[in-house]
């Protein structure tokens, strides 16, 4: 399943509808083996592909395979490993992350995916008109519980810096030593593709069009060729 070839159904009916019998060819699950697809049921709709925004854990597996973030966990559950970037500081008292992002990071149009796009889109978690449910999970960083909950309308008391295209820094207001294992889980720390929210209106509304096949641009594994809703979200092999 690592060929050019590799797409990923995930069918969001429901585990029978993914694993319903066709009239001549079998299971699903029967034509993916003999054409390379791999079918995963979700037990429910997503109500939107934001990462920044989501509280569905059944909607998670699907933005795995859209988005990524700096870092990721493996399959024990709190191994942490490279994402977007390939190696990370953590100054000797535990306050300043700094994050060496890949060099060749691109999203799925190409465009080269850079700090100022982490920041951005860690700005926006913490943006009370967002007003990410999860936002609570990134509560170490300085700054962000105050601007969350709208005691401050300074965006610059975040500790968030990007100072240059390939570095982001990020400033704890105390010690966490499970920071990294919460950036690993994914949302609500994924970046987002700004010139798409800002073109489809979504910077702070919810549920706009960007999320949309043909519109979605993403930076996963996978990019996102079919939504049909209460049906299947299809997503093929990103080539970059």
């Amino acid at each position: 399943m690592t060929t050019a070839s590799l797409r990923a159904i995930v069918a969001v009916a429901s585990c029978a509808a993914g694993l319903s019998v066709g009239c001549r060819r079998g299971t699903r699950v029967d034509a993916g083996n003999r054409e390379g697809i791999l079918h995963l049921a979700n037990t429910s709709e997503p109500a939107d592909l934001d990462p920044n925004a989501n509280i569905d854990a059944d909607t998670q597996q699907i933005l795995n395979a859209l988005f990524e973030g700096l870092v990721e966990l493996s399959g024990d559950g709190h191994t942490v490993l490279p994402g977007v970037a390939d190696r990370w500081d953590v100054s000797a008292d535990g306050l300043v992350y700094t994050f060496h992002l890949r060099p060749d990071a691109r999203w799925s149009n190409g465009a080269a995916l850079t700090s100022d796009d982490f920041l951005f889109s860690f700005r926006r978690v913490f943006d009370p008109l967002v007003a990410c449910e999860e936002s609570s999970f990134g509560f170490a960083i300085k700054g962000s519980e105050d601007y969350a909950l709208g005691r401050t309308k300074d965006v610059s008391t975040l500790g968030l810096d990007a100072p240059s295209p390939q570095t982001f820094v990020i400033r704890l207001a105390h010690p966490a030593p499970y920071f990294l294992e919460v950036l690993g889980l994914g949302s609500p720390f994924m970046p987002v593709y700004r010139p798409s929210l800002e073109k489809f209106g979504g910077v702070h509304q919810r549920g706009s069009p960007w999320t949309r096949e043909g519109n979605l641009v993403c930076n996963g594994p996978f990019v996102l060729t079919r939504w049909t809703q209460n049906q299947v979200i299809e997503v093929r092999k990103n080539p970059l």
